[in-house]
């Protein structure tokens, strides 16, 4: 089969004049309005059987988290093996994060469920509009809805808490320093941990095995209306591992730590206000 170039360059050349001609001289609402109009046409001339999600990276002019959400669950469950993928790093991350590029699809299983993921772009320059495409049959709307988005969300939850950043934070504030600027923080890096910890084994593992069931416990402290915390007193001649102890314990849970100055409280509120 022998190709019209000639025809072909023709094409482009129209598609490209009547997309900058909408970009540039339809107003906002009218435009957004037919690139809706087009997604919906294209969707429609997939199989019947076969649901779409549009998931738009930005709705009425504010951020959109179940995107975010969505662009770190594939980069970390879906596009490990993929040829190409945007890497990038957050300010207040210690991990890179991976994140699927425009015009690029993946898949996820799901309960025996294939979805199809694609990142799509429609516009350009100020007008440009990022969004995910999810695809999956029809039969099992149900499974999404009820239980793959909010597995979704869930997993990201967990995603961001272990790549994040961790803290040290530190009371500062005297008496009249306005409360928003009572905490600051230095990244905590400390080696401790309770593998390498000089402590006896058994009491190692009870620490262990105690701190496993607190944090397995934070929905029945919820449900019994119970503040979830656990509280140990550790006392001893500087140099004895107090510091150590408590760092390993940081870096087991993955949690930050707050270094309460007493002197520098001088009422209740000082303590916790951040």
């Amino acid at each position: 089969m022998a190709w019209d170039w000639s025809s072909l360059t023709s094409l482009f050349a129209t598609v490209l004049f009547l997309r900058t001609a909408i970009d540039t001289f339809l107003p906002d609402v009218l435009r957004r309005y037919l690139y809706s109009l087009l997604d919906r046409l294209l969707i429609r001339a997939k199989p019947q059987n076969t649901i779409t999600i549009l998931i738009y990276k930005f709705e009425d002019d504010m951020s959109n988290e179940l995107y975010s959400a969505a662009q770190t669950y594939l980069g970390h469950h879906c596009i490990a093996d993929a040829p190409t993928f945007h890497l990038s790093m957050r300010r207040d991350s210690s991990h890179p994060a991976a994140f699927l590029p425009t015009c690029h699809t993946t898949h996820d299983t799901f309960r025996g469920v294939t979805l199809e993921w694609t990142s799509k772009i429609v516009g350009s320059g100020e007008h440009e509009e990022c969004f995910l495409e999810l695809s999956f049959p029809k039969q099992d709307r149900h499974v999404v809805d009820s239980f793959y988005i909010p597995h979704i969300l869930k997993e990201v939850k967990t995603i961001r808490l272990r790549t994040r950043e961790r803290r040290l934070y530190t009371n500062s504030a005297k008496f009249g320093t306005n409360y928003c600027n009572l905490w600051s923080y230095v990244p905590f890096a400390h080696p401790s941990n309770l593998d390498t910890l000089a402590i006896h084994p058994t009491l190692r593992d009870d620490i262990r095995s105690d701190l496993l069931r607190f944090v397995g416990r934070a929905d029945y402290y919820a449900r019994v209306g119970r503040s979830w915390k656990r509280g140990y007193l550790l006392y001893g001649p500087p140099g004895t591992g107090k510091t150590s102890l408590v760092a390993a314990i940081a870096n087991f849970l993955e949690f930050d730590i707050f270094d309460l100055e007493l002197t520098a409280v001088s009422s209740n509120p000082n303590s916790v206000a951040s």
